[in-house]
């Protein structure tokens, strides 16, 4: 059974600059967005598949997927109830910029 998916508010305004920027240089915004909606459909199914970037104090496993024809990056934690997308990343921006944002989760 597909777990929960909860997007950040930030993960969410990531995503949604990134569409308006897409949308603008190259008419892609809504390739990006479907890209999106598929790849956490597979992440909510088995998100154990993806590679883990790393594991915090209090065992909160962090992974991501690379959305490779747009060079952006799905951060998620997999939690016990639910699926938490942290960040909406460039691949080849500020990594790890998102690690502040571990400090809250959302309530399971």
């Amino acid at each position: 059974m597909a777990k929960r998916l909860h997007v950040d508010a930030e993960a969410a305004d990531e995503l949604e600059r990134a569409r308006r920027y897409l949308d603008e240089s190259r008419g892609l915004g809504g390739d990006l967005v479907d890209a999106f909606v598929e790849t956490t459909a597979r992440i909510r199914e088995a998100p154990a598949a993806f590679p883990e970037l790393r594991r915090t104090r209090s065992g909160v496993v962090v992974r991501s997927v690379l959305i490779t024809r747009f060079h952006y990056r799905i951060v998620f934690a997999d939690l016990a109830r639910l699926v938490w997308v942290i960040a909406f990343a460039h691949d080849k921006q500020r990594p790890f910029y998102w690690a502040g944002r571990l400090r809250k989760p959302p309530a399971e």
